[in-house]
This record gives structure tokens, C-alpha cells and sequence, in this order.
């Protein structure tokens, strides 16, 4: 009977680890949020857009902006714009701030077995 061998390295091992963790990121940062029921899309387009409403309040204070919600046209003013991006910011820095405390963990582990076996889907944003 043939014995299937690991052929990687420690650092193979982490590098894959690494990438599939990075992708778990980037799906939990770009996955959205909700606001007081409102769904809030946080893919990299949306937030260029929320920091583009934001800059804009910040230069025109009294500003109204048309924003295209799911359920149609709004007015949002500037303290709903700033809490959105708020939000939407607080949201992504945890998303790093997760990959990044897992990559630190990953990092100091010695064996392909532990590496293998660290829970990189545990304790991300909602």
C-alpha cells in the first residue's frame, strides 16, 4: 500500500495558509454591513464612494447627497454620511486587524501539522 507523502515545506505550508487567510479577509471586508437595518455594501467601489460623500460633507457641510440605497433614491445628510463611513471604516480596520492578529499566530507556528490545524475562520466581524 502507497503512503501519500507531504511534500511541503514549513513555509509552503504558510504561504498557503497566508493566501487562504487573505481571501477570508477580503470576503469579510468586502461582504457588506447593516445599519439600522440598511444594508451597506463595503466592496472596494463602495468605499471610494462613501469616502467621496464624506470628503464632499467635509467641504460643503449643509450638502444633501443623492444616494442609491436597495430600496431606491435617499437624501442623506452629512451626520448619516459620517456615520456610514464611520461604520464602514470600523468594519474594514477590524477585517485587517483580524487577518492581521492570525498571520502573527500563524507566523510563530513550527510544525506543518499546527499550521494545518490553526482555525483561521474564528473571531471576524460580522
Amino acid at each position: 500500500m502507497e503512503q501519500w507523502v507531504d511534500m511541503r515545506t514549513l513555509a509552503d505550508a504558510l504561504a498557503l495558509r497566508l493566501a487562504d487567510l487573505a481571501r477570508i479577509r477580503w470576503e469579510k471586508e468586502t461582504g457588506g454591513i447593516t445599519i439600522d437595518g440598511a444594508a451597506i455594501a463595503t466592496d472596494r467601489e463602495s468605499q471610494s464612494l462613501i469616502t467621496g460623500a464624506w470628503v464632499r460633507c467635509q467641504q460643503h457641510p449643509d450638502v444633501l447627497i443623492d444616494w442609491k440605497a436597495d430600496s431606491g433614491w435617499v437624501k442623506i445628510d452629512r451626520a448619516t454620511v459620517e456615520a456610514i463611513a464611520d461604520a464602514v471604516g470600523s468594519h474594514v480596520q477590524a477585517c485587517f486587524t483580524c487577518e492581521k492578529a492570525h498571520a502573527d499566530a500563524l507566523t510563530v507556528l513550527d510544525t506543518i501539522a499546527a499550521i494545518d490545524a490553526y482555525d483561521i475562520a474564528a473571531g471576524w466581524p460580522a
